[in-house]
C-alpha cells in the first residue's frame, strides 16, 4: 500500500496554549483514518496545518510524495479540505457555485454533478441562500468528491446531515477509498468512527491510536436529541459539559426529548422520589424533563442521597444556572 500522509512530531500552539505537539502518524491510499476528539482538542487545528493554512511550529510531514516545508504548492495540488464551515456564494445557485468552484480548483471541464446531487438529495438548481446548512454541507461535499484528489481532508464532515445523508456520504467516502484516495476524518461523532479502517483519539493536544470504537466510549455520557424528522446523539465526559452541548444544539431548532445515557450506570430507583420532587420537574418544558430526571438521578446517587426532594432539583438547577 502506497503511504500518502507522513506526519511526523507535528506541533502548533496558540499563544493561549491550545493546539497539538509531538503529533506522528501515516495513512496510506486506499484508508480511512478517523481522528476522534472533542470540542477544542485541537482537531480542527490539526487540519489547518496538514492544509497548509498554517505553518507546523515544530516537525514536518508530506503529503503525496511533497515535503511540506519545501514544496508546500506541491502538497497543495494533491489535497482537498474539507472544515466544518460552509463557504459559497449566497446569491448563486448551486450549479454555479459548483461550477466556479471547480474552475478554481483546475478542473476543466466540469464533471457531471448530477448523480452525486441525486446521492445526497440537492436540488442545484436553487439558489445557496434558500438552502439549508445541510444543504450547504451537502453541496460542499459534492465539490470534495468531484474533485477527487489523492489525499482529501474532512472536519466534522456529517455536521447538519441526517441518518440516511451520513450513510450516503460515508458511503462514498468508502468508493473513494477503494479507488486509491487516502481519508482522514476528524471528528466528535463516535458514530462516525466505525467506518474507518484504523481510529486514534486527539486529546489535549495529544495523538494516541484506539484499538475499536468501543474504546471511544469508555467514561463517556450518551445525549440523544430527538427532532421531529431525526435524531442527534452526542457525547460528553460529564454531565458538566451538557450545558455547552445544548446550548449549541438548541442552535439548529428545539428538539421535541432529550434523553441522558450513563452507559454502565443501573437502572435508576424511582422510588427516590417525593411527590413534590417530581411535581417540579413536570413543571420544566416536557422536552427536558427527561434530561433533567436524569441529571437529577445521577447527582442524587453521587451526592449519597436516599431521597430526591424538590430542594435536590433546586441543587442541580442552581449548578447549571453556574
Amino acid at each position: 500500500m502506497t503511504v500518502s500522509l507522513v506526519v511526523d512530531s507535528l506541533g502548533f500552539r496558540y499563544p493561549d496554549g491550545h493546539g497539538f505537539a509531538d503529533v506522528s502518524f501515516q495513512a496510506s491510499a486506499g484508508e480511512i483514518v478517523c481522528i476522534f476528539g472533542r470540542n477544542g482538542s485541537g482537531k480542527t487545528t490539526l487540519l489547518r496545518v496538514l492544509s497548509t493554512l498554517a505553518r507546523p511550529r515544530e516537525g514536518r510531514f508530506s503529503a503525496g510524495g511533497f515535503d511540506a516545508s519545501s514544496d508546500r504548492d506541491g502538497v497543495r495540488d494533491g489535497i482537498f479540505p474539507v472544515y466544518d464551515t460552509n463557504a459559497h456564494f449566497e446569491h448563486l445557485s448551486g450549479q454555479e457555485n459548483l461550477d466556479l468552484f471547480l474552475f478554481f480548483y483546475g478542473i476543466s471541464p466540469p464533471p457531471a454533478a448530477g448523480d452525486l446531487a441525486a446521492v445526497f438529495d440537492l436540488d442545484l438548481s436553487r439558489r445557496v441562500s434558500d438552502y439549508s446548512l445541510g444543504m450547504k454541507r451537502k453541496l460542499t461535499l459534492i465539490e470534495s468528491f468531484l474533485c477527487s484528489r489523492p489525499v482529501m481532508f474532512f472536519d466534522e464532515p456529517a455536521l447538519g446531515l441526517d441518518s440516511s445523508m451520513r450513510a450516503a456520504f460515508f458511503s462514498r467516502v468508502r468508493k473513494a477509498a477503494d479507488a486509491g484516495a487516502c481519508i482522514i476524518i476528524c471528528t466528535n461523532r463516535i458514530e462516525d468512527t466505525v467506518f474507518a479502517n484504523r481510529l486514534f483519539r486527539l486529546e489535549n493536544g495529544t495523538l494516541s491510536p484506539v484499538a475499536t470504537a468501543d474504546e471511544l466510549l469508555e467514561g463517556l455520557i450518551r445525549v440523544t436529541f430527538s427532532f421531529a424528522d431525526h435524531d442527534v446523539t452526542e457525547y460528553i465526559p460529564s454531565a458538566g459539559d451538557l450545558p455547552d452541548l445544548v446550548k449549541k444544539i438548541l442552535g439548529g431548532g428545539i428538539p421535541r426529548k432529550i434523553a441522558i445515557e450513563n452507559p454502565g450506570a443501573g437502572a435508576p430507583d424511582n422510588g427516590l422520589w417525593s411527590n413534590e420532587a417530581r411535581q417540579k420537574v413536570g413543571r420544566a418544558p416536557r422536552f427536558l424533563r427527561t434530561m433533567i430526571t436524569t441529571l437529577v438521578e445521577r447527582h442524587a446517587r453521587d451526592a449519597g442521597y436516599t431521597r430526591i426532594t424538590p430542594e435536590v432539583v433546586e441543587e442541580v438547577r442552581g449548578r447549571f444556572e453556574r
